[in-house]
């Protein structure tokens, strides 16, 4: 299942008013993640707030952080996050604040979750009132890529969330499922293999374009998970199918000519047999045509992925053709 990073924010100075999932298949084997959250000041600090504390479930591979500016934010380490909340424990004075410190401490220890202590630049501090876009850009783990079916985890938090799903060039999402369970995850309350968008609903799906988007209601208790495919445009396969269908017609029936004309031409009458005898002078010029067809036109698919989804079906046409050869010789 894919899950995307479902941050949290540590601390009171600084709140989630919106988050937006961006999933990005450059190819079917190749898969990355531009999480953006909207954030919204809240502290009274008057020199304005630099430091970002985001809890996250696990690592995220290759993780770069970005501002609205597409400016790249520097990442504290944890090992430095820890020095840090050490620190703060032994000079806190303060009971509740110590034992949060604590709790938050021995979490990070144990890998209940990571956080992500994100430093903003001095002159662009957030200050009450203020809103700011930052977004961490990623790539999906190996176990979600090549899959014949995508699973996509739908979170519902106290703001919107939306996931936007742009898939590989050349390929179309399709096989679109929606599966909604009550809140222990148990009973299936919903099943929707084509979600008609209602008032009410946990969320709003719009398919009417290439790239899709679903909107998840604040605050919805249901479990929700959202199942896709991708299927190539067909007017991109449709000439490379046909091609091999007529490769594989034509490479059957010249292994029909070799292996039973051969045999009965010289019992059959000459002018039943004139046209298929012009042919059979010639399907050593038709099998290594075949051949060769069956080895370029595969390689004459730009999309890699396609390319890699057709080539073996042209080892069909070509092993006939082999067979068929060597039968005529």
């Amino acid at each position: 299942m894919s899950k995307t990073s479902s941050g949290v924010m540590l601390g009171t100075e600084i709140e989630i008013i919106r988050k937006r999932y961006f999933i990005d298949y450059t190819s079917k084997s190749e898969k990355h993640f531009a999480d953006e959250y909207t954030l919204y000041c809240i502290s009274d600090n008057e020199d304005g707030v630099d430091n970002i504390l985001l809890k996250i479930p696990a690592v995220l591979p290759n993780l770069r952080i970005f501002d609205g500016d597409n400016e790249e934010l520097p990442l504290i380490t944890n090992t430095l996050l820890t020095a840090l909340l050490r620190k703060n424990i032994r000079e806190s004075t303060n009971k509740e604040v110590k034992e949060r410190l604590e709790q938050i401490l021995d979490d990070v220890d144990k890998r209940k979750y990571f956080v992500l202590w994100i430093k903003l630049p001095h002159n662009k501090k957030m200050k009450n009132g203020e809103a700011k876009i930052i977004t961490l850009e990623y790539d999906a783990k190996q176990d979600e890529l090549n899959v014949p079916m995508h699973i996509q985890e739908l979170k519902s938090e106290p703001y919107e969330v939306f996931y936007v799903i742009k898939p590989p060039e050349d390929y179309e999402i399709s096989k679109t499922n929606f599966l909604i369970y009550d809140s222990n995850g148990n009973t299936l309350k919903r099943h929707e293999t084509k979600w008609e968008s209602k008032k009410g609903d946990p969320i709003y799906y719009d398919d009417k374009h290439r790239i899709i988007s679903v909107r998840v209601r604040p605050e919805i208790e249901d479990e929700m998970v959202m199942t896709y495919s991708f299927e190539a445009h067909r007017s991109i396969v449709s000439i490379p199918n046909i091609t091999l269908y007529f490769l594989i017609a034509s490479s059957v029936l010249v292994f029909i000519i070799n292996g039973i004309f051969a045999k009965t031409v010289e019992t059959c009458l000459y002018s039943m047999c004139l046209e298929l005898s012009d042919i059979h002078n010639k399907n050593v010029e038709i099998s290594v045509g075949i051949i060769g067809a069956s080895l370029i036109i595969a390689g004459l698919i730009n999309n890699h992925d396609i390319r890699d989804s057709l080539k073996w079906k042209f080892f069909i046409p070509l092993i006939i053709s082999v067979i068929a050869l060597f039968l005529r010789i």
